[in-house]
């Protein structure tokens, strides 16, 4: 196992015979914690990085080994926690969450320097996870490297989506130092309670946007359900279908639209046979009578009108059937 996954230099489990310190690490823990859910990072926020190739088996192993020790960490085993993320970035070298995680946690602990090492590792494998901006940006805040968070924060504000509320975050973190003196570093205070409050009140509107988004959807989901009833009364089979396909795109799991879609599919088969039936129906009419005609005009001395007539037959029975 490399150095930088050994623990003996910090010794947790030594840390009750401290019980005041004890404390403020676990009240820091706590808060930090948080910074994995207001800045998602399992998911950057660029809708390209979206669109990966399917994971590995080791990949993906590496992961419940990250949401293992996601569970401990937020029931405060922060030994156990470290010891699945250091096995996650073990089967996944390239995993830039875990290297973040373990960040968090050596930041909780107060170890500034380690946590700065794994929230560089986390970018270094993955430039474009923004947790690691974020926390990095914060940090050096914390420590009032005024240069360094400037950088951060400005790489954050550049990767993230106009909407998402730690982009805008950064942005106004942008705003705030443009106005301090130049070259005014932030004093070095205790900031951790400020902070907390900053990340539950984003963490409350990532909440109501994703709970618009969802009311949204819902919407139409309904609106498109209403009008794959109406069309499928009407008989229009194929463009209930159109309308049902849209509401599974909104939601693959939409159980109406699933209920329906294959009585409206078997639907529009029959009537697609049915049709096809009509018209040979049609078109053998059609041949009776122009042979009819075709024979009254050769009864009739005529035989250039009966050729045509009969020329009609031919190019009914070789039409393809639609």
């Amino acid at each position: 196992m490399p150095n930088h996954f050994i623990l003996n230099k910090i010794k947790i489990s030594n840390i009750p015979k401290y019980p005041a310190l004890f404390i403020l690490s676990i009240a820091a823990f706590l808060f930090c914690s948080a910074n994995i859910y207001a800045d998602p990072s399992d998911t950057p926020w660029p809708v390209s990085l979206l669109q990966k190739k399917e994971l590995s088996a080791i990949q993906k192993e590496a992961r419940q080994r990250r949401a293992q020790g996601l569970e401990q960490q937020n029931i405060g085993n922060i030994e156990e926690a470290m010891s699945f993320y250091q096995k996650a970035i073990e089967l996944d070298p390239g995993y830039a969450v875990a290297y973040n995680d373990l960040g968090i946690i050596y930041e909780a602990i107060g170890d500034a320097g380690s946590a700065e090492n794994y929230y560089q590792k986390a970018l270094t494998v993955d430039p474009d996870y923004l947790s690691s901006y974020s926390n990095l940006a914060m940090l050096y805040e914390s420590k009032g490297d005024t240069q360094k968070a400037l950088t951060y924060w400005k790489e954050r504000a550049k990767l993230g989506l106009p909407e998402d509320p730690w982009t805008q975050k950064a942005r106004s973190r942008l705003v705030a130092f443009k106005k301090a003196h130049a070259g005014m570093k932030q004093p070095v205070v205790d900031k951790a309670r400020e902070r907390g409050k900053e990340i539950e009140e984003l963490s409350r509107e990532v909440a109501r946007q994703k709970q618009l988004k969802k009311e949204q959807e819902l919407k139409k989901v309904q609106e498109h359900l209403g009008l794959a009833k109406k069309l499928y009364a009407q008989g229009d089979y194929k463009k209930a279908l159109q309308e049902l396909k849209a509401v599974l795109k909104i939601n693959p799991k939409e159980k109406t639209a699933l209920d329906i879609k294959e009585k409206i599919r078997l639907k529009a088969i029959e009537q697609q046979k049915k049709a096809k039936e009509e018209k040979k129906k049609r078109d053998i009419e059609n041949m009776k009578a122009r042979f009819d005609i075709g024979v009254k005009y050769y009864q009739q001395d005529n035989p250039q009108a009966a050729a045509e007539e009969f020329s009609k037959i031919g190019t009914l029975i070789t039409s393809p059937q639609k």
